[in-house]
């Protein structure tokens, strides 16, 4: 139950309504009570909320949080519930549901209650916490803290810089960055690194005499010219996960474009033969080259999706040569070399006899379902890596001893290539690129049901090392 201490001196006010959650209007903030559920009381302080379902341990949520504010009031209100005991187990996922179901029912009466609040909010703490919000998609603790906003100018290079914004939330793994690459010997451990590793704003006030001079901390040293322009100009959908990487590089050009900073971070980071091609590709180029690869894989790389941009960099770090022009003739280059090794391939396989080609059936029936086609030869296989976009081509030895079988799987025009062990397990699931779709999860579980039915291998699996795979789709890539 809540200290009814925290009420002293209250105005409350007791609605009329008939709901089983009665929402109690306070001063500082709000209790939520209900017959048989726990009481939630959330308080409004200058810099966030507090979330009191029992005494000692509130939970902490930044202003413009409201779903994290409603699902802590959910979880408070839901604490001590249980299903009821009808004589059966209750499946796993039970109380998320009940806890689900509790949110959709207080979230209009929580947001009207969370807006009063905010309306009596002053205007620059809640200028800067919607900054950090839309910048990051979360909240800095360190804005939690009255002093941060006695920090005039931080506070306006907040609200008008992204990076700053950034920076506020990220200044942990900036400054241990910083330790790392400006350090030799103990500082380099992790022992002497954990101090660094706080959530909340630290007493000594570290964080923000680090602030003060935040565009320091995405570098290794002190702020170049050219980082500084690109800081403050930063454009929008930037992950800061990704900035944080900055100080392990120097940036030789001013970044502008979100395509061409998110390409060149990115490219780094693979440590890659050719990653000056990507540190200086413009945004036309970018473009251009990825259609490129879209073309010659056969599925559509997009341009605003950080995965497809990851894949699109590790396509072309295959390239094993130096590349002098940009990134669209590295592009050709890079189609040109797989051709040439995937016509090699087939090349070999095809002067060996029908028979050398065929891979090892299963050793029960085939699946019977229409959607389900499996890749008999090394051929398709090849085909397969090809028209999919991932390097099932290469495991053709495994296919051809055995050790796997290869299934396509076309469903709600969606496709898949699974891999099912020489035990019947489901080894791997993907989709073209290596993303993982519904199809790659519904094939996964039919073909796991099928290959249960493999018999004297299983018996043999019993002899054999064991190895973990994932009951639906091992998380390895082909």
């Amino acid at each position: 139950m809540i200290n009814q201490n925290l009420f002293q001196g209250q105005l409350f006010a007791f609605p009329t309504n008939r709901s089983k959650y009665h929402f109690i209007e306070l001063r500082n903030g709000f209790l939520i009570d209900s017959l048989d559920r726990n009481q939630v009381f959330v308080e409004h302080c200058e810099t966030h909320f507090l979330v009191w379902s029992g005494v000692d341990h509130p939970d902490r949520v930044g202003l413009v949080q409201f779903q994290d504010l409603l699902k802590h009031i959910a979880w408070g209100l839901m604490q001590d519930w249980s299903p009821p005991d009808n004589g059966s187990k209750p499946w796993p996922g039970i109380k998320s549901w009940a806890v689900a179901k509790t949110r959709r029912a207080i979230g209009r009466r929580v947001h009207q209650q969370w807006q009063r609040l905010l309306d009596s909010t002053d205007k620059t703490i809640l200028a800067v916490q919607k900054r950090i919000f839309s910048a990051t998609f979360g909240a800095a603790p360190i804005s939690f803290d009255k002093r941060f906003y006695e920090e005039q100018y931080l506070v306006q290079d907040v609200i008008r810089f992204r990076a700053a914004a950034i920076a506020v939330r990220e200044v942990v793994p900036l400054h241990r960055q910083a330790l790392k690459l400006n350090s030799s010997g103990c500082l380099n451990c992790e022992p002497c690194l954990e101090q660094f590793s706080f959530n909340e704003f630290d007493s000594r006030g570290l964080s923000l005499g680090l602030l003060k001079s935040w565009p320091d901390l995405f570098a290794s040293g002190k702020a170049y010219p050219v980082l500084r322009r690109t800081l403050t100009n930063l454009p929008g959908g930037v992950p800061g996960s990704l900035l944080v990487n900055l100080p392990r590089m120097r940036l030789r050009r001013t970044f502008y474009k979100r395509l061409e900073l998110i390409l060149a971070l990115l490219a780094f980071d693979h440590k890659q033969t050719n990653e000056k091609v990507f540190h200086f590709a413009t945004e036309g180029s970018i473009k251009k080259a990825m259609k490129i690869m879209s073309r010659a894989s056969g599925v559509k790389l997009q341009t605003r999706r950080l995965r497809h941009i990851d894949i699109f960099i590790s396509q072309l770090a295959e390239y094993p040569e130096v590349h002098r022009g940009n990134i669209v003739g590295l592009a050709k280059k890079t189609v040109r070399f797989f051709r040439d090794r995937v016509e090699g391939q087939v090349k070999k396989i095809m002067q060996s006899s029908d028979e050398l080609r065929q891979v090892a059936l299963p050793p029960i029936a085939l699946p019977q379902q229409k959607e389900i086609r499996f890749l008999n030869s090394a051929d398709e296989l090849l085909v397969e890596g090809v028209q999919m976009g991932h390097c099932v081509g290469t495991l053709v030895p495994d296919a051809m001893s055995g050790k796997s079988y290869f299934f396509h799987v076309l469903r709600n025009r969606e496709h898949a290539t699974v891999q099912v062990d020489e035990f019947g397990r489901v080894k791997q699931s993907r989709g073209p690129m290596n993303e993982v779709n519904a199809t790659c999860k519904w094939g996964a579980r039919v073909l796991g049901q099928w290959g249960k039915g493999f018999g004297s291998a299983i018996e043999r699996s019993k002899a054999s090392p064991q190895y973990k795979v994932d009951p639906v789709y091992e998380a390895v890539p082909f």
